[in-house]
């Protein structure tokens, strides 16, 4: 009989071959790899037939310019410029705010009227310390006015002629006086007539844009004119001074006015912003005591509010027969209801 050697069995580990991990870094790097792919995938999925994105940011990132800095003051910055009006290279300005003008460059000359923020005006020249700029007044040729460089936005101003103290134009000096040497006036927009020195007077009569008026009088506050023009009946009206340029006014006499009926301001409908005072309270031309007084409102009676000045001090009320369809009342006298949001007006 053969006998078969028997022989052991080869253990499991003689077959396996030599460990050999595969390294962290090349892991990572695989990983990455992954995670790259997913991103373009679905940057491909979601372009919508648009460039592809990554050749927009890689073309807006090759485009960026480093930030320049700017000399403009913030709220310059912050102010969008608007369209001028005016031939290309002309000097000119927008009013920021209520801006007062005036006879020459300081407070301390006449009062000739006002800009309105966002008025758009052509620059003449300006004084030797740059602070104050000569314009020409709307609507009226030839006639020059002065506002602060703090209430203004001026552009273009490079070539702009610079005054000195002998130079100074005034309004009152850009047209010849009338041979016949009478005080008038001028309009520098259309201007209501009225039968009294305040809105709450008829309204009688316009003065259109640079029409001409002789000057009778003025009221006691120095705020209306009276005037001379044939178109109404009596040959006589009062004009608000805000619409106005006046010339050899100095000396005309004060004229005495009956007493002041209320009325012409419209009763505010429910739930409207409205304010009243348990006082009688003046209604000014603009936010502030220097403008003119152009009525008065009755205690207990209410009136609806349209705005309110930036620093909070004054409300706009509706007066449809007024110049601008309003009139403005201080705070510190008016109690009132609704007022959450109404507009802030410059």
């Amino acid at each position: 009989m053969r006998k078969y050697r028997r022989t052991s069995q080869p253990d499991d580990n003689d077959y396996k071959l030599p460990r050999n991990p595969v390294p962290w870094t090349t892991k990572f790097l695989i990983g990455i790899v992954i995670c790259l792919a997913a991103v373009f995938t679905l940057l491909l999925l979601f372009r919508e037939d648009q460039e592809p994105l990554l050749a927009s940011l890689i073309e807006k990132i090759g485009s960026r310019e480093p930030k320049e800095e700017t000399s403009l003051p913030a709220s310059a910055a912050l102010t969008p410029i608007p369209t001028p009006t005016f031939p290309p290279g002309s000097a000119w300005l927008a009013a920021i705010r209520f801006t007062t003008i005036y006879s020459g460059p300081g407070e301390d000359n006449t009062r000739l009227g006002i800009l309105e923020g966002g008025n758009q005006v052509r620059i003449v020249g300006k004084n030797q310390d740059g602070e104050w700029w000569a314009i020409r007044i709307p609507y009226v040729e030839g006639e020059v006015g002065w506002v602060n460089d703090a209430q203004v936005q001026a552009y273009d101003t490079g070539g702009v002629i610079v005054f000195d103290e002998t130079e100074v134009v005034s309004a009152s000096e850009t047209e010849a006086v009338p041979a016949d040497e009478l005080p008038r006036l001028q309009a520098i927009a259309p201007t209501n007539v009225r039968s009294g020195p305040g809105l709450e007077f008829e309204r009688i009569g316009l003065l259109s844009e640079g029409q001409e008026a002789e000057i009778l009088g003025k009221d006691p506050g120095d705020f209306w004119w009276l005037i001379k023009i044939a178109s109404v009946e009596g040959e006589r009206g009062w004009v608000s001074r805000d619409f106005v340029v006046a010339q050899n006014a100095e000396e005309v006499p004060i004229v005495g006015t009956s007493s002041i009926q209320f009325g012409a301001i419209p009763t505010p409908a429910a739930g409207e912003p409205a304010l009243s005072s348990t006082l009688v309270i003046n209604i000014r031309a603009g936010p502030g005591t220097n403008f003119a007084i152009v009525g008065k409102l009755a205690p207990d009676q209410k009136a609806v509010i349209v705005g309110i000045s930036p620093d909070g001090a004054w409300w706009a009320i509706h007066i449809p027969s007024a110049q601008n369809q309003r009139g403005w009342i201080s705070s510190q006298y008016a109690t009132v209801e609704n007022a959450e949001g109404v507009p802030v007006i410059q």
